[in-house]
């Protein structure tokens, strides 16, 4: 049986797991401040990419050429994912399960950056292993020669086409965002968030990517920084520029400069840690997801 089914199933019912995920989020330091002064770090969640993120980078295609199976299907969506749901036969995949193994493969050539940050949550939260795959650290992990990291990845990268994720998505103005983080991390136990990063080109998306927040900082003049880990610079603390009176945002990423023309996105980790997942596909978009809004860029 695969990693990623057993750390769904078991989170919830663990204690030891429970007080491991209220552990990882952390007070801020700061209690009476506003944006417009210069207070320094007013909160952390604790998370550090040196320390927490992946040594390797971001990709497309990963060193030992792992593609989304019929089991990483299986292991993702349950017995909903055959066309016979009778534990005693094979699983035959339906249509619908068809067509999420081929788009999660498609999804995935644009890189991996919603699987690597979400694992990383997992293994700082102590909601996954990181053992489990060969190191005793998230920053030890080799993906050279380890196939069943590069599944892993794979598999956690298809949980944004679900409705799980989808239907939890938050999209708001960067000073929503912020407090929305300041509340998450404000005490033990608050709830584990990816941020995406998007431009609108007209009436579209572009330039795709997620990333894990971290740390804010408030700068004075209604200015802060957004600390976060970005796969495709590892171990290298990047920020977001956030002006909380023009409600505006500025971020250099790799291969991409985002101007603020998109809200931020937050999508909570804790949906998609259900037992069985409910696909979308390409086509319930109207095709609008093969233009890479999720590019990793």
């Amino acid at each position: 049986m695969g990693h990623g089914r057993r750390i769904r199933r078991s989170l919830f019912a663990s204690v030891g797991l429970l007080l491991a995920l209220a552990l990882a989020a952390c007070a801020g330091p700061q209690s009476d401040w506003d944006y417009a002064n210069d207070a320094g770090v007013v909160a952390d969640s604790g998370f550090r990419p040196e320390t927490d993120g992946f040594a390797f980078a971001n990709y497309s295609v990963g060193p030992n050429r792992v593609e989304f199976s019929d089991g990483d299907v299986r292991e993702l969506l349950g017995s909903q994912a055959c066309t016979d749901d009778d534990p005693q036969t094979e699983c035959e995949l339906d249509p619908r399960a068809i067509a999420f193994r081929g788009d999660a493969q498609t999804l995935s050539q644009g890189g991996v950056c919603e699987g690597l940050s979400v694992l990383s949550l997992l293994f700082y939260s102590g909601a996954a292993d990181p053992s489990q795959f060969g190191a005793e650290r998230t920053p030890e992990l080799q993906l050279q020669n380890n196939p069943e990291l590069e599944r892993e990845i794979l598999r956690w990268n298809a949980t944004q086409l679900t409705d799980e994720t989808i239907n939890s998505l938050r999209r708001m103005s960067p000073s929503q965002v912020l407090a929305t983080l300041e509340d998450a991390w404000a005490e033990p136990g608050g709830p584990l968030y990816t941020l995406g990063l998007y431009n609108r080109v007209e009436q579209d998306l572009k330039n795709g990517h997620a990333v894990v927040p971290y740390q804010i900082e408030s700068l004075g003049n209604n200015e802060a920084l957004l600390y976060i880990y970005n796969s495709n610079k590892p171990k290298t603390p990047q920020t977001i520029r956030i002006d909380t009176e023009a409600e505006t945002w500025r971020y250099q990423g790799s291969n991409v400069s985002y101007d603020g023309s998109a809200d931020l996105e937050l999508a909570p980790v804790s949906p998609r840690l259900a037992s069985a997942l409910s696909p979308r596909i390409f086509a319930d978009f109207r095709n609008a997801a093969q233009d890479a809004a999720w590019a990793c860029a």
